[in-house]
């Protein structure tokens, strides 16, 4: 079985209310984002995770890559790059091992509302682990 086929399985398992096509839009947004930062986990929350979206929504996920990456590979406009031409929306929020430990809600909550925006996180969903 492909990396690309478990994946496809996984979110189909772990969100069983997003629609195929949704579905799809996500293990190729998962598949560019590992390929360009050569994530060590990619994490997805935000209401597509929740299943609490509506038709403006996009997918928030969070890259995780090592401590020692380089600067590109810590820019989030390369996210935006790799998506760019998928027809899907999604949002990105990319972090080292180090930033991300230990409380990442509590920080991704903050950053939400430093931004102006009012977040329920729910638990973050580990949707690939490389490292």
């Amino acid at each position: 079985m492909s990396d690309g086929d478990m994946l496809s399985e996984r979110i189909g398992r772990e969100l069983p209310y997003l629609p195929r096509e949704e579905a799809r839009a996500l293990v190729g947004i998962v598949q560019r984002l590992v390929e360009a930062y050569r994530a060590e986990r990619v994490y997805r929350f935000g209401s597509k995770a929740r299943g609490d979206d509506g038709p403006d929504s996009d997918f928030d996920v969070m890259v995780v890559v090592p401590d020692d990456a380089s600067e590109d590979r810590k820019r989030r406009n390369l996210a935006y790059e790799r998506l760019w031409g998928t027809g899907t929306a999604a949002d990105a929020l990319v972090w080292t091992r180090a930033l991300r430990e230990p409380h990442v809600p509590t920080r991704i909550a903050a950053r939400h509302h430093l931004a102006g925006r009012k977040t329920s996180i729910c638990a973050l969903t580990e949707v690939v682990r490389l490292a």
